[in-house]
């Protein structure tokens, strides 16, 4: 069984996954996967980690005029990164 965290990672990947160029607003995000009911730090931990982990970036300020907009890097099933 996944852990709660594992299981935020592979429904963020999802949902990246489905947004045109794999691109969003972190707002976006956290709305479309209702981050709260997972709790902050369960959240947290899953975010940080796939960025950290090279499965996806973010820019930006997190201002009105320049918010966090996140990017899948990785296709899900992709070993190497590369899709492949």
């Amino acid at each position: 069984m996944a852990s709660s965290s594992a299981a935020v990672q592979q429904e963020i990947v999802r949902v990246l996954s489905q947004a045109p160029d794999q691109t969003m607003p972190k707002r976006d995000l956290e709305r479309k996967l209702h981050a709260v009911r997972f709790g902050t730090s369960v959240w947290w931990k899953a975010y940080s980690g796939l960025i950290a982990d090279g499965w996806m970036s973010q820019t930006g300020e997190g201002t009105k005029q320049n918010p966090f907009t996140v990017t899948l890097l990785r296709q899900p099933g992709s070993v190497d990164g590369n899709g492949s």
